[in-house]
């Protein structure tokens, strides 16, 4: 998640980019989804404010925007931060038409994360979406969604594993073990092999020392530990050779 004084800092930018724009003109794609505090792609930092229009009128175009021509349906826009900004869902939605399955997925189960019913109206705008929309990566995104998820790093890599044509692993699912409730990652339980993604927080010396113990205690119960880390995800090779000799289904 965007950090506040991030959120701060883009809010200002689309206040005094929509100030220059017409009444009806509002925030929407991955600055409505920033605004609205998801976790996005890394490439979503180097782009201009998202400002549509609906649909029939001219599309903005200025420095630091990027313009759009949107059609609306009731309660698609709502008010954050004292601006206009189209609703999660919606903007979930907007951004399918250049937006991979993996970062639709991450993004979705952020919102089904935070509220649960949102499955069912991603699925119906998934249904509904003109095929020049992205409507057949946001079918397939809606398929992988899990609300569970609880970092963008995570999502992505159970969807990289699923895609490479693995079952789908048990997502944050507690584990009993010496008087301790453990959620890792991603798991097979039949097969007892655990998924946990490390990134730079895990490096710190405190969550290192508390992540040995957690690993030597998982393994002294039989579990096998596969710590995976942003290198898996640019080249999941490997991980995925580990996987199959283990026996991960697939």
């Amino acid at each position: 998640m965007r950090a506040l004084h991030e959120l701060t800092g883009t809010a200002d930018r689309a206040r005094a980019l929509l100030a220059r724009m017409p009444a009806n003109a509002f925030i929407s794609h991955l600055t409505a989804l920033e605004l609205h505090g998801f976790a996005l792609p890394s490439t979503a930092a180097a782009r201009g404010i998202d400002i549509a229009m609906p649909a029939g009128s001219r599309g903005p175009h200025a420095t630091g925007i990027v313009g759009h021509q949107l059609q609306l349906r009731e309660g698609d826009v709502e008010l954050l931060h004292g601006l206009p900004v189209t609703r999660p869902a919606r903007a979930w939605a907007d951004i399918a038409r250049r937006t991979g399955v993996p970062d639709l997925v991450a993004i979705g189960d952020q919102l089904v994360g935070r509220a649960p019913g949102a499955f069912d109206e991603l699925a119906a705008r998934a249904a509904l979406a003109p095929r020049h929309l992205g409507a057949a990566r946001m079918r397939r995104a809606v398929s992988l969604l899990d609300g569970a998820s609880e970092s963008y790093p995570e999502s992505l890599l159970r969807v990289a594993i699923v895609q490479a044509g693995f079952a789908a692993p048990a997502v944050n699912q507690s584990i009993r073990l010496a008087g301790r409730t453990l959620r890792p990652d991603l798991s097979y339980s039949r097969q007892r092999v655990i998924i946990e993604y490390q990134g730079d927080y895990h490096r710190e010396p405190q969550q290192w020392r508390a992540d040995l113990h957690r690993r030597l205690l998982l393994e002294s119960a039989g579990w096998t530990v596969i710590e995976a880390t942003w290198e898996d995800l640019s080249d999941p090779g490997s991980l995925f050779a580990r996987l199959r000799a283990l026996g991960i289904p697939g």
